[in-house]
């Protein structure tokens, strides 16, 4: 039996998969490390704050600690631009949960709401 599962994902700038992180910041001093994302790379408070508002505090817990430090000190880093998209995916699955299609378009913010508020129960 085939099972249609629609699932609604907010990308901004880019198409993610967000992860909520519980990592917290650790007790420190001036310069040492400040924050420890789920990877287990570090941050001071500095380079966490200006990374943050770079790419968010999701996408900031689960970079790669060798993406991170290659970033951690570049203050060249700059958002050129801001894009907000809701894309509706629509993954038909298997019996065993096997995703066999998947369809992706672009909806509006209107409709995307209208999803979350009458689908905020389902389980993908």
């Amino acid at each position: 039996m085939k099972k249609a599962v629609s699932i609604l994902i907010l990308a901004v700038g880019v198409f993610l998969s967000v992860v909520t992180a519980k990592t917290a910041p650790a007790v420190t001093k001036d310069g040492e490390a400040y924050y420890t994302n789920m990877q287990g790379a570090t941050l001071t408070k500095e380079q966490y704050d200006r990374l943050t508002k770079l790419f968010g505090k999701d996408t900031v817990a689960t970079m790669d600690p060798k993406m991170l430090d290659s970033i951690k000190d570049d203050k060249s880093l700059r958002v050129l631009a801001d894009t907000e998209k809701y894309i509706e995916i629509d993954d038909t699955v298997d019996s065993k949960g096997k995703v066999i299609k998947s369809e992706q378009r672009e909806v509006s913010k209107e409709e995307a709401e209208n999803f979350a508020r009458h689908h905020k129960n389902d389980a993908p």
